[in-house]
């Protein structure tokens, strides 16, 4: 048997970062103690995740084809939804496979939600 140890995963498989809970539950559910220092543990998750070579397909899928919670792709649920609203995607809360399928107008293309999440990531350094 050969145990393969060399397998390329993602940063957010691998770096304790990305263990920290706070990063998947929402705002809301986080007291005043739990939000304290979140902005450098964001800070850091996006740092990794930016240098992720699989960022495009995560960021594609978290807004195009499945509601997840949390960091994911550089993202917050808000900045997931941002783009959601800014492309006129809504996602199906009620999965008909794996994943819940998109009932844009149109199915948005990468570069559409790229340029969505660019836009996004203009305003907030504005």
């Amino acid at each position: 048997m050969t145990i393969v140890t060399d397998i390329d995963a993602p940063p957010c498989t691998r770096e304790p970062v990305f263990r920290d809970e706070r990063l998947y539950l929402g705002a809301h559910e986080l007291d005043a103690a739990s939000r304290a220092g979140m902005g450098e543990v964001l800070a850091q998750a996006h740092r990794r995740c930016a240098g992720c070579p699989m960022l495009v397909d995560c960021l594609y899928r978290a807004v195009v084809e499945v509601d997840v919670s949390g960091f994911v792709a550089c993202t917050t649920e808000a900045d997931r939804a941002a783009i959601r609203d800014s492309l006129g995607i809504v996602v199906d809360a009620t999965p008909t496979g794996s994943y819940g399928p998109p009932s844009p107008r149109r199915v948005p293309t990468v570069d559409d939600v790229l340029d969505a999440f660019d836009t996004l990531d203009a305003a907030r350094l504005a």
